[in-house]
């Protein structure tokens, strides 16, 4: 065996199997052994007696010695400190100001491990967080490395996936003395679950708890000289990135601020020791599932057990609503050979080591209690009831030292499965609450917490709060009435609840009955005849709501539990400060119940056939059936809002004006309708598909309406227009050239007029949001992208240093300056929200054309849509959603960022308003088509059927020295570098010529072929990324020396079509149907005979997009002149009308132009 033991006995390397001696420290092959009794003698002089002599695997030996007994930090060992930088995901150290206060960082560990372990098109994981504390030399990045390479024999879910190196922490060396080894909170995966099944296990590696200022070891490490050794190592694996996401200062900490409490002398809240021992708890305990509490010394058992339950105590009380108290495991790490056997068994070491903690005297116990700051004249609880105040389970096991390598190997193993069984627990039990934290959404909740713990230490994180910010699209009726209750909690959460039921089921019962006159529009229906229809997702509802969302009714004295009914048992009751007032389960409330259901479901059928009387009552020659509702509708919500401010219901998730439908107008008041409020309160203009809005009935006053507002519509009959960008960074000069082509085909009216949505990818995206969001004049944009390559796309001064720039660029994990990139994009687009109320005044062109961008979350798991409008959730192959808060919403320019985010380009980009993360959208499309058609669907299901009139795809052009597949994505593809592309996107589709060429194979074959055109120009060379200086030379290229004849022609017949569907069938008149006889000749002797017809008159009239306002008045002016260009010279213009299916001559109606 190559490079294996030699028997020390016989030294022949021949011999074979050659096990190892752990009290002797000699290999010995089969027959030595047996026969080594002298030589196990000597080398047992100096050892205690009661050493056994054990067969052991040499590997295994091997494996143990190099985690337990590292080398000096020297050498290598910076190499080490080096790429474990990697691995930190957040920490403290001093702001670069003049006064060095302390601030958190934020880093990238997490979303670096999980993008790796999940696959876009797997089930979503759910990660469980076990946390490593412990006192400073216990051994807890030791046990964490133990854990990560000691494994059982490798699954081949590991096999299948060597090219990923499980990174372990940096272990400490005795002579280092109580210097910490690493600092701040690591995180590291672990292998056994990483790839198997959907709860990945995460390891935290906390900071030592008493390490005081010293500053730990890795910050001592210099990383800048050994990035090019450290990547020597590590070559062929996963670079990770290095930056930190964010940093936030620490309110609490400054010189001169208050200390959240009372301090110890000669303690300031700016120590280190103090943010380890008090921040660092609240994170970690919030979150975790498991907490193993690493001890060095077993002999001292009490000191361990006040620690592990002060840790606990510092966090119980400073989140409310958590899910799950974590489990706890006591590690006693190294213990010594002479215990007895059974105290290497879980259950029984547990049982022993709490019957001696209950030996302890209750003056010690009370002494506890008074410094935890429990109230001591109450019954004095056990040891083991103290700790079950903080953690759902405690257990104890131990790990021997380092020379009894099998019965180390086994605590390991031992210790995994321990591990496992727990966390499987903690994850039945938040499933049961509904609460459990997804890949994606894990990490926002932990942003969420980290924005709250930096500016407080003493306030509570409450868990639903955060729910509600990131609850999704309300997808029915029940949905929707949840979230009326969620807004009214936060508006007035302390209004008599009463009122509160009142209030809310009587706008509930008003919206069922407007809905009914909606549908019905005539005649009378009894209330128990269709209140059926809605009872069953009323009852969900009202569950869910008391369930998730309503407190406990439990109350002592002037304190008040806050804790909801998923949560509750976790704590107990605990007050708005977090603080447990008293154990105990939920509390129903006498209004507020999931038994009450049926009575809750009374009271509303009753409201419904009161209201219906009213109705009855008044008179009807004044107004319509749906009208009249309004009015009585509206008293209803003017009654509501006399209890919760208007400002509070400004939802982007669900119409407060009906509750039945999402939101997808914003009114200049700030509020935000559905299109069936719109239409019904508003003022239909008789010119075109168009509202006029001059109240809003979210308000009681008339006055709270700024000004009107003209709300604009697709025509029912009229065709879709789309425009599909690919992705592209410096190349996006070539669609711009493409457009202008274009443009110069079609009369003299801005490009955005003939379509009716654009769907671009990073620079294909941005180049969409200046075209529709920022309504930039096509010559504007082309002018402002074009600063945009120039001044954006910005390397580091070091990138130019041959051989170093690489390094350096792989080692942070992205290419250029993004802050410099960001900066760019606010000086090309507007600083306003992406989808929000936009005044005329601020646009130029009176486009309505609607805008979309593919993006990606964070962990590149799922496809992401971000668009200027809002639509209900639909069944799509990527996510599409705007925040519930208007406030939260993403800005033009950080769309386009988030557009842009290419792993290797830029860093990902995050929202700091929600917490969430994207990367780039050519993750999954560099070919934005397929959202193209998805979205024209969902936006308008009346033409899903006919198809959309026009489609135009543009490519940022494919390279002429490549002819294979792939050539087209070179533009980002180099940049990406297959290591850092999260998980299962290596081998996706990313060709955007491959995706254009499957969408048309899967076509619908009735559609006409000639609706659908591609141009992606053939170019001499295809710049690298950030070319600037190649995007020149482009931009310098004719039009007709860029395009091909084929392209050009392509060009010429979408402008026609263009302009062709800028006219449409307005039909106001029902279609008639009419039943006759044609006779025709039938037989042998030509017999007349009979057969039934049945004929279809449909009667409008022939209209043009363009309507007679004034806005709109230079472009029908424009129209005009192309169109009498086209008679110019005995040249006409007509319309034809054909029957589909017919083989008769479509019926041509002349255009007649005047003057």
């Amino acid at each position: 065996m190559d490079g294996g033991p030699v028997c020390d006995g016989c030294c022949d390397a021949s011999s074979s199997p050659v096990s190892y001696c752990s009290a002797c420290g000699v290999h010995l092959c089969e027959k030595c052994w047996e026969g080594g009794a002298i030589l196990h003698r000597k080398e047992n002089a100096t050892r205690p007696a009661a050493v056994i002599h054990q067969k052991t695997d040499p590997h295994k030996v091997r494996l143990l010695d190099t985690i337990l007994r590292p080398s000096n930090y020297q050498g290598p060992e910076v190499n080490q400190h080096a790429a474990n930088k990697h691995t930190k995901w957040f920490g403290m150290c001093c702001s670069t100001d003049e006064d060095r206060n302390p601030v958190l960082e934020e880093f990238d560990a997490y979303p670096n491990i999980i993008s790796r372990s999940v696959r876009y098109d797997e089930t979503p994981k759910c990660p469980q967080l076990v946390s490593f504390v412990g006192g400073t030399g216990a051994g807890k990045s030791t046990v964490v490395g133990l854990l990560i390479k000691a494994l059982p024999p490798t699954p081949p879910t590991i096999l299948k996936h060597q090219d990923f190196e499980f990174t372990a922490p940096v272990v400490g060396t005795h002579a280092n003395g109580n210097v910490p080894t690493s600092a701040d909170v690591h995180l590291y995966a672990d292998p056994t679950t990483y790839y198997d099944g959907t709860t990945p296990v995460l390891y935290a590696d906390c900071e030592g708890l008493d390490a005081g200022d010293i500053a730990p070891m890795e910050n001592a490490a210099p990383i800048r000289n050994e990035v090019a050794k450290s990547d020597r190592n590590v070559a062929t694996h996963h670079i990770p990135r290095q930056m930190n996401s964010r940093v936030r200062r620490l309110e609490w900490a400054g010189t001169d601020t208050p200390p959240p409490h009372e301090l110890p002398a000669g303690v300031q809240t700016s120590d280190r020791a103090f943010i380890v021992e008090n921040l660092y708890p609240r994170l970690l305990y919030t979150f975790s599932d498991v907490v193993v509490f690493v001890s060095e010394n077993s002999r001292t058992f009490q000191h361990a057990l006040w620690r592990l339950i002060a840790w606990g105590a510092k966090s119980l009380e400073h989140s409310v609503n958590q899910p799950a108290l974590p489990h706890v495991i006591l590690l006693l790490n190294r213990t010594s050979r002479d215990v007895p056997v059974t105290e290497w068994d879980v259950d029984s070491a547990t049982q022993n080591l709490l019957i001696q903690a209950n030996t302890i005297p209750s003056k010690k116990v009370k002494d506890l209690m008074a410094s935890l700051g429990l109230d001591v004249n109450e019954h004095i609880p056990t040891v083991e009831g103290l700790i079950k105040r903080y953690y759902s389970t405690f257990s104890v096991m131990r790990f021997p030292q380092g020379d009894q390598h099998n019965l180390l190997w086994e605590q390991i193993q031992n210790l995994r499965t321990r591990i496992h069984d727990l966390c499987k627990r903690s994850h039945k039990a938040k499933l049961s609450t509904n609460m459990l934290l997804q890949s994606d959404t894990f990490n926002i909740y932990l942003r969420y917490a980290l924005d709250h713990f930096a500016a407080t230490l003493d306030s509570p994180f409450n868990f639903v709060k955060v729910s509600l910010k990131l609850h999704p699209t309300p997808g029915n009726f029940g949905d929707h009435v949840v979230r009326l209750a969620a807004n009214m909690c936060d508006s007035n959460g302390n209004l008599d609840r009463r009122l509160f039921y009142e209030s809310w089921s009587k706008m509930v019962a008003s919206s069922i009955v407007l809905d009914h006159m909606r549908k019905t529009k005539q005649g009378w229906a009894s209330g128990d005849d269709y209140f059926s229809h809605y009872q069953g997702s009323l009852n969900q509802a009202f569950k869910a709501f008391c369930t998730k969302f309503w407190p406990c009714a439990f109350s002592k004295g002037d304190e008040k539990c806050v804790n909801v009914k998923a949560s509750h048992d976790s704590k107990g009751h605990q007050n708005a400060d977090g603080k447990v007032i008293q154990a105990g389960s939920y509390i129903p409330d006498r209004h507020f119940d999931t038994d009450l259901v049926e009575k809750w479901g009374s009271f509303l059928r009753s409201a419904v056939t009161r209201f219906e009387e009213c109705l009855r009552e008044t008179p009807t020659y004044e107004t319509g059936m749906p009208r009249r509702q309004w009015i009585a509708h509206l008293e209803i919500v003017n009654d509501f809002l006399r209890y919760f401010a208007p400002e509070g219901f400004r939802s982007q998730k669900t119409c407060f004006g009906c509750l039945m439908a999402v939101p997808e107008h914003h009114l200049a008041c700030g509020h935000v309708l559905c299109t069936r409020c719109v239409k019904e309160i508003g003022e239909q203009l008789p010119t075109w598909q168009a509202i006029k809005m001059t109240e809003c009935p979210l308000h009681t006053v008339p006055e709270a309406f700024p000004s009107a507002q003209i709300i604009r519509f697709n025509p029912p009959l009229a065709g879709v227009r789309l425009l599909s960008l690919d992705s592209t960074n410096v190349c996006g000069i070539v669609q711009l050239k493409v457009l202008q082509a274009l443009e110069g085909l079609l009369p003299n009216i801005p490009l955005q007029a003939f379509f009716d949505l654009i769907v671009g990818t990073s620079g294909g995206g941005t180049i969409a949001l200046g075209l529709g969001a920022s309504e930039l004049a096509l010559k504007d944009c082309t002018s402002g992208f074009t600063d945009l390559c120039r001044n954006g796309f910005a390397h580091r001064k070091i990138h130019y240093i041959p051989i170093v720039g690489k390094l350096i660029t792989r080692h942070r994990g992205h290419k250029f300056k993004t802050r410099r990139y960001h900066s760019a994009l606010k000086d090309f687009l507007q600083d306003s929200p992406l989808f929000g109320y936009k005044s005329r005044e601020h646009l130029t062109l009176s486009s309505d054309v609607k805008v979309a961008l593919a993006a990606a979350n964070e962990t590149g798991q799922k496809a992401i849509v971000l668009a200027t409008y809002n639509r209900a959730e639909m069944d799509t192959a990527y996510v599409f959603d705007h925040p519930e808060n208007h406030k939260d919403e993403l800005n033009v320019w950080e769309a386009a960022a988030a557009s842009s985010a290419t792993p290797g380009l830029f860093k990902p980009f995050l929202h700091e308003k929600t917490n969430r993360a994207y990367l780039g959208g050519a993750l999954f499309h560099s070919n934005p088509i397929n959202i193209a058609i998805s979205e024209s669907k969902c936006l308008w299901p009346d033409s899903a059927l006919a198809g959309p009139d026009v489609v135009l795809s543009v490519g940022a052009g494919r390279s002429q020295k490549r002819s294979e597949p792939d050539s087209r994505i070179s533009t980002y593809s180099d940049s990406f570098g297959s290591t850092n592309m999260p998980k299962g996107h290596r081998t996706s589709p990313r060709d955007p010529d491959m995706i254009w060429k499957t969408f048309m194979d899967g076509r619908n074959a009735s559609e006409t072929s000639d609706r659908y055109i591609r141009i992606n120009p053939l170019l001499p060379e295809v710049p690298e990324a950030g070319d600037s200086g190649r995007m020149r030379d482009l931009q310098a290229l004719p039009a007709k020396y860029l395009l091909c004849e084929k392209e050009l022609a392509g060009l010429r017949k979408v402008a026609l079509h263009l302009v062709a569907s800028l006219f449409y069938l307005d039909s106001p008149y029902p279609a008639i149907f009419t039943k006759d006889s044609v006779y025709r000749r039938r037989g042998k002797y030509s017999t007349f005979i009979s057969f039934p017809r049945l004929t279809l008159t449909l009667k409008g009239n022939i209209k043009c997009r363009f309507s007679e306002i004034e806005e709109h008045t230079p472009h029908i002016v424009a129209l005009g002149a192309f169109l009498q260009s086209k008679c110019n010279g005995g040249g006409r213009v007509w319309f034809e009308v054909t029957e589909q299916g017919e083989e008769s001559l479509p019926h041509q109606v002349i255009f007649h132009l005047f003057s």
